[in-house]
């Protein structure tokens, strides 16, 4: 009986238990990524620069928010985040009023950043009160 037991069973058991030990270095929920920062300009264009990403990584930025506020005569800002310094994928961000010179970003993106890259918010006619950028980090060494 033990005999026929093993037989049909042993495959399926064994599989189920490599299939548990297997982990998945790049779930999103492992290595998150978050940054953040501000920007004053009288000019009214600001550059928000993000730190590198680290070595032997990639970060995939999924979600930016931003509060901006208007600087030149009520003309409406403009905000677009970038990938530094290859100046590769540009991102244009919707911008939605909240109150008389006060405006706010927030949205869905998707934008990959390699090792020593710097993500970077621009903004043109407005302040970056504050912003935010984040997803999650891949593991390039594996």
């Amino acid at each position: 009986m033990l005999a026929i037991f093993g037989h049909f069973y042993a495959k399926p058991l064994l599989a189920q238990v490599r299939a548990a030990l297997v982990k998945n270095i790049d779930e999103p929920g492992r290595n998150p990524y978050h940054a953040s920062g501000s920007c004053s300009d009288p000019t009214g264009n600001c550059d928000v620069v993000f730190p590198a990403i680290p070595a032997g990584k990639r970060a995939i930025i999924e979600y930016v928010s931003a509060d901006l506020i208007a600087s030149l005569g009520g003309l409406t800002p403009a905000a677009a985040l970038t990938e530094t310094p290859s100046g590769g994928d540009s991102i244009i961000l919707p911008t939605f009023a909240r109150f008389p010179g006060d405006f706010g970003v927030s949205e869905r993106v998707v934008l990959y950043e390699e090792a020593g890259e710097q993500p970077k918010l621009h903004a043109a006619n407005a302040s970056v009160n504050s912003v935010t950028i984040s997803g999650y980090l891949v593991d390039l060494t594996q």
